[in-house]
């Protein structure tokens, strides 16, 4: 098919596929709002190409959607909020592990950088990928910074993939200290110790290092033992590096160990740093519960260890 044709198709076909989309959207925010189970039916069906079994849901990315859709989520929301976390970690007694608060702002145009050191992070609250490192050593646009925050601040993180507890995150800026790669020779990128745990039990760690735009190492380890679980990985995500076991594993699990009660699931983000362990995040949806780098015996073995609540 050559040039021509594919333009001609694309002008004829294009409007048609933007009303289809437009239409589908439509109906999925509605259905967020009304009736989380057929939203969340509509974007397993369109991404997983299946829809769940409601009164069966078995492995861990079907119970995610469960408790996404049949349970109360407003406690998530305060917890996924990366600015009101910090202050439930300190009274759970935890704040020894939070990263310096160095200021927050609703207006990114309130952020005086010469309040601020020379480096250090910004990111919202409320969602992901919105997080820039900032060093005023070097040259950077704060401008196209600002532009792409409050880009961020105004989308309405959440609806689009049924994860509504972000949609009750007031959504703010934050400016925190800044977390200096210290495994620069194991890893490009920090190392993110992501601790999956199960009606309130530490079980797996998820690593996460090499990180940037474009790539991502993972591999997931049995939190006591550190056996790698490469079984439990699908098939492009396997690898053979070996990240070794934290230094301070025993105060992640601690930490890990306290933020999980009263969950049937959540993930606990944390890092190592300089001989000391810092909090991330609280995750209770990752990947909007349709994780595609677990492999199904993965996925089914950890949905075992989930008790749903009864309703």
């Amino acid at each position: 098919m050559n040039s021509k044709v594919k333009s001609i198709l694309r002008i004829i076909f294009y409007p048609l596929l933007t009303l289809k989309r437009n239409y589908y959207m439509h109906n999925l925010r509605n259905a967020v709002y009304n009736n989380p189970k057929k939203a969340v039916d509509m974007i397993w069906k369109k991404s997983m190409g299946h829809t769940i079994d409601w009164e069966h849901p078995r492995d861990l990315n079907e119970k995610i959607s469960w408790l996404m859709a049949k349970t109360d989520i407003k406690c998530w929301a305060r917890l996924a909020d990366k600015y009101y976390v910090k202050e439930y970690l300190n009274q759970l007694g935890l704040g020894e592990y939070v990263p310096k608060l160095l200021g927050v702002w609703d207006d990114v145009e309130k952020i005086n950088l010469k309040d601020l050191p020379d480096k250090f992070v910004l990111k919202c609250n409320h969602d992901c990928g919105s997080t820039y490192v900032i060093d005023q050593t070097t040259e950077f646009d704060f401008e196209e910074i600002k532009k792409q925050l409050k880009r961020h601040l105004e989308k309405p993180y959440g609806i689009d993939t049924v994860e509504l507890h972000y949609h009750y995150i007031h959504p703010v800026v934050l400016a925190e200290e800044f977390l200096d790669n210290n495994n620069s020779n194991i890893s490009s990128s920090i190392i993110d110790y992501k601790i999956w745990c199960f009606n309130g039990i530490p079980y797996y760690c998820l690593t996460c290092w090499d990180r940037d735009e474009d790539n991502l190492s993972l591999d997931l380890y049995d939190i006591k033992t550190w056996k790698p679980m490469h079984e439990y990985m699908a098939s492009e995500y396997q690898n053979n590096k070996i990240i070794a076991r934290p230094k301070h594993l025993d105060t992640m699990i601690y930490i890990a160990t306290k933020l999980a009660q009263g969950f049937p699931q959540v993930r606990i983000d944390l890092y190592e740093v300089n001989d000391k362990v810092y909090f991330g995040e609280m995750t209770f949806t990752s990947a909007g519960g349709r994780m595609n780098y677990f492999s199904q015996k993965g996925l089914t073995e950890m949905g075992n260890l989930i008790t749903l609540p009864k309703l």
